[in-house]
């Protein structure tokens, strides 16, 4: 069994006490709360044959649906992943029907990625999934305004730190 986040710090504080302080607090925190929502995300995408990697790139695509078909350096810098990763996923997702490649015009040497109908309901049925299960997970510790107070504090730090660091690019 893991062993539980307040059980974590309190040992560090105990064994280790020049490694801890706020900061050390709140990334443990949110590197836990990460992965307790990534692994409760992943059973409600387990329903629909998608792991969280493979939702992240749906949701891209999604949301710049409008704008039109996104490159895969694009769409893996915006979800973190390497490019090994990413050709993975766009493989899985095509031969699926999620998706479909198309010739990049100003460049001939990469492929536009765009979702298919099938890709765009899927993405939209498993969204709600997400959302439910988002909900169902962080009901059980704040309530709507206590939650709402969370999620704009920590959107203020990541614009500030966004605003004043230099952007995370992988491989």
């Amino acid at each position: 069994m893991i062993q539980s986040l307040s059980s974590l710090l309190h040992e560090m504080k105990q064994n280790w006490p020049q490694a801890t302080d706020v900061n050390s607090d709140l990334y443990l925190s949110l590197d836990r709360l990460k992965h307790l929502m990534d692994y409760h995300a992943g059973l409600a995408l387990a329903r629909h044959g998608l792991t969280n990697a493979s939702f992240d790139t749906l949701v891209r695509l999604r949301v710049s649906s409008e704008a039109g078909p996104l490159s895969p350096t694009e769409i893996r810098q915006n979800i973190m992943v390497t490019s090994g990763g990413m050709t993975k996923i766009l493989k899985t997702l095509e031969s699926r029907g999620y998706i479909e490649r198309m010739a990049n015009e100003k460049d001939g040497r990469s492929s536009l990625v765009q979702l298919t109908r099938k890709g765009m309901d899927l993405a939209e049925i498993a969204m709600r999934d997400v959302m439910k299960s988002d909900d169902e997970l962080t009901s059980r510790a704040l309530n709507q305004k206590e939650l709402t107070a969370l999620a704009n504090t920590l959107k203020d730090i990541v614009d500030k730190i966004e605003k004043n660091s230099p952007s995370p690019i992988l491989p």
